[in-house]
C-alpha cells in the first residue's frame, strides 16, 4: 500500500497551493460566489466610466429597448470604439433617433434647458433632448 504523504506528493501539493495563491484563485472564486453577473460586469467595465456597462444596462432594462442603440464614446484610445456589444442583438435594427453618449466631456452644447446640439468627432449630429443623465453619461433622444 503506497503512502499518501511521501516526498513527491508533498512537493506537488505545495506547488499547487502556491500556484493557486499567485493566480488569485481563492479571491476570484470568492468574487464569483459573492457577486452576480451584473455586479461582476460593473466591477470590470464600470458604471459610468470606462466602457460604462452599468449605465448601458440600466438604460436597456429601464426603457426596454426593442432595437439596438448607437453608443458613442469620445475617447480615441477606446479599445472597442464602442460598447454596442453589451446589448447588441444581431436581428434588430438601430434606433435612428436615440443615442447613448458615455464619458462625455465636451460634445454637447446646451441651447436651452431641454435642447442640446451633439457633435461627435467634428460631425454635427443634430439637436437632442436628454432623457437620462448620470455623471457624464447621457441617454439622448433626437428632437
Amino acid at each position: 500500500m503506497p503512502r499518501i504523504f511521501n516526498k513527491k506528493n508533498i512537493i506537488v501539493i505545495i506547488f499547487l497551493i502556491i500556484t493557486l495563491h499567485f493566480s488569485d484563485f481563492f479571491l476570484n472564486f470568492f468574487k464569483l460566489y459573492k457577486y452576480d453577473y451584473a455586479q461582476r460586469m460593473v466591477m470590470v467595465y464600470g458604471n459610468c466610466g470606462q466602457e460604462s456597462y452599468g449605465f448601458i444596462n440600466k438604460i436597456n432594462k429601464k426603457y426596454k429597448l426593442k432595437k439596438n442603440i448607437l453608443i458613442l464614446h469620445p475617447n480615441p484610445n477606446f479599445s472597442f470604439n464602442n460598447s454596442n456589444w453589451f446589448i447588441y442583438k444581431i436581428t434588430n435594427k438601430y434606433h435612428d433617433d436615440q443615442i447613448i453618449l458615455i464619458n462625455e466631456n465636451n460634445n454637447l452644447k446646451k441651447i436651452n434647458s431641454e435642447k442640446y446640439i451633439l457633435s461627435f468627432k467634428g460631425k454635427n449630429l443634430g439637436q437632442y433632448k436628454v432623457i437620462e443623465k448620470e455623471i457624464n453619461c447621457y441617454y439622448l433622444k433626437k428632437i
